[in-house]
Order: structure tokens, then sequence, then C-alpha cells
């Protein structure tokens, strides 16, 4: 199944769904590792950028550039308040926890911050995907986790701040438990 296709399935409504796109970081870049990944959690990010304008779409921009070839970063997907961009497949080591473990073993989901945004909605495409992403694993509580248990950063900050987190990675299991009662009729 898509991923658009878990949004119909959830009932949400074509207004209230964001654009689905694939922009691979081009195969050979040097941030992109071309090392099998079989995931055992997932990360969340946010991008630290609020600059009007420094949506998923020109977060794909940047992985496509010199300059994230040259800092060896790569993440899974970027969610803004209107699409989900992904960039890696899941089945792919991406560069973003700072640590060979955490890169090695978990996605990476960055969700956008920019001024120009709705970072409430961008959380929610977010929370959606991360459920989407937890009911086709199978990972509970303990395995969505913030870039801040891999490397120490203050990150995903604004969730952080908020003391957030913990309900945000409920919701996306909440989401998995409905897909999982839809599909499975469990």
């Amino acid at each position: 199944m898509d991923i658009i296709d878990y949004f119909k399935l959830l009932n949400i409504s074509e207004s209230s769904t964001p654009g689905f796109v694939r922009i691979p970081i081009v195969p050979g870049s040097r941030n992109r590792s071309g090392v099998p990944l079989r995931a055992t959690s997932l990360t969340i990010h946010e991008t630290a950028n609020h600059a009007k304008g420094a949506d998923a779409l020109a977060h794909a921009r940047y992985l496509q550039s010199p300059e994230a070839g040259l800092r060896l970063v790569s993440w899974h997907f970027t969610v803004d308040s209107q699409r989900i961009v992904q960039h890696l497949p899941v089945t792919e080591v991406g560069w973003h926890t700072a640590v060979h473990s955490g890169n090695h073993s978990s996605l990476g989901i960055e969700i956008c911050v920019n001024e120009d945004g709705v970072f409430g909605k961008a959380c929610a495409n977010a929370r959606i995907l991360a459920g989407i992403i937890a009911y086709e694993r199978g990972f509970r509580f303990t395995q969505i986790l913030p870039h801040k248990s891999w490397s120490g950063k203050n990150c995903p900050a604004t969730l952080l701040s908020l003391g957030q987190f913990s309900q945000f990675v409920m919701d996306s299991l909440e989401v998995a438990r409905q897909i999982k009662q839809k599909v499975e009729g469990k």
C-alpha cells in the first residue's frame, strides 16, 4: 500500500491529505550510503530551519546539493504542512542520527519548522507517517525515538521543549492501531 492509500484508508479528507512525492537522492551521491537497512526503530527530527520557504521541497533540493554530499547527511522523509517527500528507500541506511548504531538501525523523519508553514499540520502529517511506518514495521512505543536519544542533540527541539514528544509517539501508535483494525479487522 502506498502512503496516500493509508490516508484514504484512515478516511482523512482529500483536502487534509498531504501530497506525497519521491525525490530520491541520486544513487552514487556521496550522501547516499547504498548500505542495506533493516530498521528496528524510527527517529524523529525537526529541520531547525525556520527560514521562509524551508519546506519539504527545499530540503529535497538541499539533499541533492553538493553541500549535503560534503556533510554526508541524508534521511528518509521530510514532512511539512502540505506534503511528504521521500528521499531514500526505507531499506537503505541514511545518515541522520550522528552515530553509527542509530544510522544503521533507524529510519529518519524530518519535520519542517519553516516560519511560512503550519507546524501543527506538519506534525499531524508526520504523526500519520510515523503511524504508517509503525504499522508496517510493528514498532512499539520504545522504537519511535527523538534524535536526542542517539546523539544528545536537542532534537526535535519544539516537540521536546513543549513536552509533546511522548504524545506524538502515542498519537502515531494510535494511527498504527487504526490501520491494523481496518486492514486486519483487529
